[in-house]
Parts: structure tokens; C-alpha cells; sequence
């Protein structure tokens, strides 16, 4: 038998002091009955990895800055698509992920999605480059079409070939989460498994996330109140309760909480839950707009003894809700922060707000809910990304607010960033 005890602790005060504590970590190692100890010395920067440090930062050159066309699909993509890019195939050549659009309808090319696109770059003999098609992944299409959902890509069973993830959002039938997997024979994508995962035909803009929620080497996948087993489609958790479904029943928007939460914001349908350690324990927490849930999964044969908690939820008021979810260290703690982008505030103008989710206490105690320009209108802001894009070492909250045409229904929208600005 072996067993290893750590003997010795090292921890981070966020005041300034940097780490404290040993610099040196000391095992206990058990084998048959005989007890070793090993001391391993450990060198640590002033910061954990998580909060900003200068060490690997390259200042962009003063010079100007062009953006410039290398290629182009052969084929019409959604507007609204993700855009995801890896070596899906394990083939050593980095793919291009996107939906498709047909055109249909009047709201233009974002109305009909039909396929999964897999495009790679490559260089022609003359020295251009080219967008090739490698593969596409036929998609269930209903008599509305499916529409604007997200799709997610994973290795989750370690042969190192990606799987993909993507959910209908109902229509003439019910919702489905399905699972296409890579065959390194026939070098394509099949349909392995498809789940419902809501008996509604309600329209619900639902992306799935994939996540390691109990971190012990079993990857689920998430799609509006619920968990399914990533290998085999085996749902471990069923969230249909008071606390997770909106008290109307309508389409969820990043989860589901809030009875007017349907997503009608265009720009936010992609919106998906996020996964990250709120409380230290060392697996996820799901964090979906206002709320944060704690994952239990004892039994993967079945629901049994798996449950789906509410863990915290932000302060309770008119002006947060629901919405696109990002995770970042906005007041360099070293601890994980929530930002949203809820587009369901004062007749969808939107709002921003930014929370603590251990104690669910705002870090902006006011938020801001003039996002929409020009009347305001039908659509809300984008999903929120946080980055320093201003090189003073602390973080800024980038998306595309609403503006609202004067005709006709395409979304027009103003790239605002916010500072967050600790106290």
C-alpha cells in the first residue's frame, strides 16, 4: 500500500506578503508496513498563477497595426457562429470549427443551421493560402431548423481524437444533446449517441459545456438543467426542481433560473454556462449568470445520489439576473470572480455586474444598465470577455452593446470595455 501525507502547508495572502509558510513540502510514504519521508523544495513566484504577473508579457511593438484577409470559406457560416480551432483529428494540422447558415427567412443567413463546417489553412503553390473543407457534421434539422445553438469540442475519453457536442433547441420536437465522434478509419465524423434532454418544445437556446465536475478523470457534459455521461450519453444528473427551472417554464438563457429568461437577445443565443473552482475544493463549480451550483456525482450508472445544488446566487435585485458568464480575477485576489452580461433588465438594455461567488456579494455595487444604444431594443450585449488590454496590469470587461436600427431587425452593436476599479 501506498499512501503520501503532506506534512506542511503553503498559502497566498493577497494584501501584498505574496506566499508564506515553508519553503519546502515534506511526504510520508507508506509501503508495506515502512514509513520514508522525502522533503521536496519548492520555488514559488510572489503571485499564484491566476493573478497577473509581467514574466511572459511581449509588448506589442509601436508600429501599425493592419488586419488583413489571408482566406475565405467557399461556403455561406452563421454570423452568429463560435468559432472554435484545434488538431481535432490528431493528424498534426490545426481545424477550423463553424456552423453553416442556409439562407432562409428574413432575418438573414443566421436563420437556417445545417452542418458543422471543418475547414484547415493551407498554402497554395503560388504562396497564397486557402480555407479547404476537411469534414462537416450533418446536423438534425426540424422543420424550424435548429438554429443559433453552440457546440462544444473535447477529447473525452483520451484516444486523442475530439469529440463534438451540440444541442438542439427544440421546435416541432423535443430538445437533443448529441455526441459526433471522430473514426480515425474512415477519417470522418459519425453520430455515436443522441440524448433528449427536455421534453419542451419550447425554443431553448442551450450550448453544452464539458466539464470534469467531480474530477476524478469521468468528463460530463452540461446542457440546460442537467449532466449526461461524455462517453456514453448516460444522463447522472436531472435538475428539474423549483430551484433550477424558471418559475415560467420558458427557454433557459445561460441555465434557466428566470421566468423571463428566453434568450431573445441575438447576439447572447451562444451564451453557456462556465465551469471553475469557486471554493478551493479542487473540482468545478457550474456557474451560470447569477447563480453558482455545486455538483455531486457518486453513481454513474444513473441519477441515483447525484444532485445539483444551488451553492450562491448574487444579490437579488432588478438589475441582475441572467446572462453571459465569464470567470476572472477582477480584483486580483487570486480568486476566481463572475462577470455577467444580462440583457433582461429594463426592457433588455442590458446590464453589467460582477460578483464574489462564495459570498454572492456584488463587486460593483451599482451595476451599470445603460448598455444599449438607440433606443435600446431586441437585442442585448454579447457574451462578456476580460483581458488587460490596456497593459496597466489589471483587468478589463470587453463586449458588443445593442444598437437597435431604426428598421429592420439585424442586430447592429458598439464595442464598449469596462475597468473594474478596485477599491
Amino acid at each position: 500500500m501506498y499512501c503520501a501525507v503532506l506534512s506542511n502547508y503553503i498559502y497566498y495572502i493577497p494584501d501584498g506578503t505574496g506566499f508564506a509558510g515553508r519553503d519546502s513540502l515534506t511526504y510520508e510514504i507508506e509501503c508495506d508496513g515502512t514509513v520514508s519521508r522525502a522533503k521536496v523544495y519548492v520555488n514559488l513566484n510572489n503571485t499564484p498563477e491566476n493573478v497577473y504577473t509581467d514574466v511572459c508579457h511581449v509588448p506589442i511593438p509601436d508600429i501599425g497595426f493592419e488586419i488583413r484577409e489571408v482566406a475565405r470559406t467557399d461556403s455561406v457560416v452563421a454570423v452568429l457562429s463560435p468559432i472554435l480551432c484545434g488538431d481535432i483529428d490528431n493528424d498534426g494540422e490545426v481545424e477550423i470549427l463553424v456552423l453553416n447558415a442556409t439562407i432562409t427567412g428574413t432575418n438573414g443567413p443566421d436563420m437556417g443551421v445545417t452542418e458543422i463546417l471543418i475547414y484547415v489553412l493551407r498554402e497554395l503553390p503560388d504562396g497564397t493560402q486557402e480555407l479547404t473543407q476537411k469534414y462537416s457534421i450533418p446536423l438534425p434539422v426540424n422543420s424550424t431548423n435548429v438554429y443559433e445553438n453552440n457546440f462544444a469540442v473535447a477529447d473525452v475519453d483520451g484516444d486523442g481524437y475530439a469529440a463534438v457536442f451540440y444541442a438542439t433547441r427544440g421546435g416541432s420536437s423535443p430538445r437533443q444533446l448529441y455526441k459526433y465522434r471522430f473514426d480515425p478509419v474512415t477519417r470522418g465524423y459519425y453520430s455515436e449517441w443522441n440524448v433528449s434532454y427536455s421534453d419542451n418544445t419550447t425554443y431553448a437556446y442551450s450550448s453544452p459545456l464539458v466539464a470534469d465536475f467531480m474530477g476524478d478523470g469521468h468528463v460530463q457534459v452540461q446542457v440546460y438543467d442537467k449532466l449526461f455521461d461524455a462517453r456514453d450519453g448516460t444522463m447522472l444528473v436531472n435538475g428539474i426542481d423549483g430551484n433550477l427551472l424558471p418559475a415560467s417554464g420558458l427557454s433557459p438563457y445561460s441555465f434557466g433560473r428566470h421566468g423571463h429568461a428566453y434568450a431573445s437577445s441575438a447576439i447572447a443565443r451562444l451564451s453557456t454556462c462556465v465551469a471553475g473552482d469557486i471554493d478551493g475544493d479542487g473540482k468545478p463549480e457550474l456557474v451560470g449568470g447569477d447563480c453558482v451550483y455545486k455538483i455531486n456525482i457518486t453513481d454513474y450508472s444513473g441519477t441515483a445520489g447525484n444532485s445539483m445544488s444551488l451553492y450562491r446566487r448574487a444579490a437579488s435585485r432588478a438589475d441582475v439576473g441572467d446572462g453571459g458568464t465569464a470567470l476572472a480575477d477582477l480584483d486580483l485576489d487570486g480568486q476566481l470572480d463572475v462577470v455577467v452580461t444580462s440583457p433582461f433588465y429594463s426592457t433588455q438594455y442590458g446590464s453589467l455586474f460582477a460578483y464574489n461567488p462564495r459570498t454572492g456579494d456584488l463587486l460593483n455595487t451599482n451595476p451599470i444598465t445603460d448598455l444599449a444604444e438607440g433606443g435600446g431594443g431586441r437585442y442585448g450585449p454579447s457574451l462578456p470577455f476580460v483581458g488587460d488590454i490596456d497593459d496597466d496590469g489589471r483587468p478589463e470587461i470587453a463586449f458588443i452593446s445593442s444598437l437597435q436600427p431604426s428598421t429592420g431587425s439585424y442586430p447592429f452593436g458598439i464595442l464598449k470595455a469596462y475597468k473594474y476599479d478596485i477599491p
